[in-house]
């Protein structure tokens, strides 16, 4: 299992959202890699939040601890806010 979740932080560093896996007994170590942290889920949602209350004032992109957010940076937030609803993190 150690191996599978070594092999899983490599791909999500690579930037891969999930991991094939070949035995049950690797799917724990494998969702807790995939799964986002809680800064990972409040980094999305203020980032989400920022570019919505940005829309609503007629503005396209908004800015996050400094950090330029458009629409590309949101629906990358949209995927962890879900991936994190799937995995039950929310």
């Amino acid at each position: 299992m150690d191996a599978a979740r070594a092999d899983a932080k490599v791909g999500r560093e690579l930037g891969f959202s999930g991991k094939l896996v070949f035995h049950p007994g690797q799917i724990a170590a494998v969702n807790e890699v995939f799964t986002p942290d809680a800064n990972e889920i409040v980094r999305a949602r203020r980032v989400v939040e920022a570019y919505n209350a940005a829309k609503a004032e007629g503005r396209g992109t908004a800015y996050v601890d400094g950090t330029f957010i458009a629409i590309d940076i949101v629906l990358m937030a949209d995927r962890v806010l879900a991936r994190a609803k799937a995995a039950g993190a929310v």
